[in-house]
């Protein structure tokens, strides 16, 4: 499934047992971290109570994504 006028241009979406995620919730930290980054959220995610661990950054950015696109 492909998705335009987003935050990444036409950003590949994963669907997981029906479920769209923009970052891949098993590869996809660099990618979160690197959107998280560009978004100027990084360093509040970073340092704020939440933890940086792969699972955790991957559902963060995932959250901000659909809101930021009305998924």
């Amino acid at each position: 499934m492909e998705v335009e006028n987003n935050d990444l241009g036409k950003s590949k979406l994963y669907t997981i047992h029906g479920v769209n995620y923009r970052f891949h919730p098993e590869k996809g930290y660099s990618e979160a971290k690197a959107y998280l980054e560009e978004i100027g959220e990084w360093d509040y995610v970073s340092t704020h109570g939440f933890s940086t661990d792969g699972w955790t950054i991957i559902a963060t950015a995932n959250s901000i994504w659909n809101k930021r696109n009305g998924s």
